[in-house]
């Protein structure tokens, strides 16, 4: 090397980044999922993972993609492979698809084509297992690798694999204690270690060993487990280098949009009736000529039940526009302080619509009788389809304004699509509710005179 490359080379830092990237190389666990959206520094830090025993002359690495084309693909492992493991001794046989390292360990990329694939690994002796992207293969062919992890390095044999987010894939249920119901991860776990057994196809997860042992469990058969969870907002590096990718994957379908930018392990077009590119996404509301408050209420608080959701929908020229909302799980007195704080936030409404059900009875019958607010109770007479099938067209037509950049979006799209009439793959409706009852109000029947703005100041001070 000349002065200039030595330079160069010196300068040549590799290191994991700070996150998720730096937990996923850090956890001692037995089996370790890492990933969620896409460009989250997934492959780069598997890669990095290789490198762990490369000291170890025993130390054997398979590095498995389903399809041995994806191995090769542009920016996958043997491409960027190239850029990390000859500044570390490495040497490539493109017959063997094999790096060897002075020490002489091995790192070998393979793939599992078909299920059957695992058994030419009969006899096979690898100290560690890595599988890019999980979703892609058979449940069987995971648990049957495992059967490989054994050698004479002195490395506890060990699994680690990247993912993005597949709802119908069985890896969702291996992670699902680390998802929360609307798909996202919950932050607090992840990364925390559960134990687990697997017994004749079945996984028994426990807190710590001695639950398990007393569920069956040789102690033997004992491992670790764990999740972490990263999106493109860690990969600061990608973000800087190349800040368009970002706008590529918010171009994507919705659906594609909610698994690939935002890590959602459970939103899925499932729905019948409902389709997302039907709606129409708006940043700054045009100038809208009547603003209405619908209130969904639930019948109980308990974490099964549904929401209760307040939203704000305004009337404009082009159709309705999706405002501000509140939901959640509340009891009837919270319910009544919080419409009480959005009443005063959106003090320049038009109406207000309330559901004339459960705990929206009552609420309506307290509005009249102690303030003059001419609240309008919504009867239930149809059931949801028929509601629902009303109200296709206005959203079809282009007549439906969501805002992608409120808080509550991925929720909402979320539910819309998975709402369907025969209530299969979704759990609850009850944004949809809300939806469908400003379409009905401000769109399917005669459009109310914007004049008569509400005075809500007696309501405020005596609800």
């Amino acid at each position: 090397m000349n002065n200039a490359e030595l330079i160069e080379e010196a300068q040549y830092i590799i290191r994991p980044q700070a996150g998720p990237q730096t937990q996923f190389l850090s956890t001692p666990v037995d089996i370790c999922v890492y990933g969620g959206s896409a460009g989250g520094g997934k492959t780069y830090g598997l890669l990095l993972e290789c490198l762990r025993y490369i000291d170890n002359k025993d130390s054997k690495v398979l590095v498995f993609r389903r399809e041995a084309k994806q191995v090769k693909n542009p920016g996958g492992l043997l491409s960027v492979s190239r850029q990390i493991f000859p500044r570390f001794g490495g040497t490539f046989n493109m017959q063997n698809m094999a790096w060897t390292f002075p020490s002489g360990a091995t790192v070998t990329f393979s793939h599992l084509n078909t299920e059957d694939t695992v058994y030419s690994f009969q006899g096979a002796q690898v100290s560690a297992i890595l599988f890019d992207e999980l979703t892609h293969f058979y449940e069987s062919q995971f648990w049957y690798m495992l059967s490989r992890l054994r050698s004479e390095s002195g490395i506890a044999g060990y699994v680690r694999a990247t993912t993005n987010p597949d709802s119908d894939s069985w890896v969702a249920k291996l992670i699902d204690w680390y998802i929360d119901e609307d798909g996202y991860p919950i932050a607090e776990r992840a990364g925390k270690e559960r134990y687990f057994f697997r017994r004749n196809d079945q996984i028994f997860f426990g807190k710590n060993p001695q639950e398990l042992l007393a569920k069956g469990a040789e102690s033997e058969d004992v491992k670790t487990f764990t999740f972490i969870p990263a999106t493109i907002e860690d990969n600061k590096i990608l973000l800087e280098s190349d800040p368009s990718y970002m706008s590529n994957l918010r171009s994507l379908s919705e659906i594609e949009k909610q698994r690939l930018l935002y890590g959602n392990w459970k939103v899925k077009q499932t729905g019948n009736i409902f389709k997302l590119e039907d709606f129409n996404n708006y940043i700054v509301a045009p100038e809208l000529t009547f603003k209405a408050i619908f209130v969904d209420t639930a019948s109980k608080d308990g974490a099964k039940n549904d929401y209760s959701v307040i939203h704000l929908w305004g009337l404009g020229e082009k159709g309705i526009y999706d405002i501000d909302q509140m939901r959640g799980k509340w009891k009837y007195s919270e319910l009544k302080s919080i419409l009480n704080a959005f009443l005063a936030k959106h003090s320049d409404i038009n109406a207000l619509y309330i559901e004339d059900k459960s705990a929206g009875i009552p609420l309506i019958q307290e509005i009249k009788a102690t303030t003059s607010y001419p609240v309008k109770p919504i009867p239930r007479h149809t059931d949801k389809y028929s509601r629902a099938y009303q109200c296709t067209g206005y959203v079809e037509s282009g007549r439906v304004f969501l805002n992608p950049s409120s808080r509550y979006y991925t929720d909402f799209v979320a539910e819309l699509s998975s709402f369907s009439a025969d209530k299969k793959g979704f759990n609850h409706d009850d944004q949809v509710d809300c939806m469908m009852d400003a379409i009905e109000q401000m769109l399917i029947k005669r459009k109310p005179s914007a004049a008569n703005k509400l005075d809500v100041s007696s309501f405020l001070t005596k609800i």
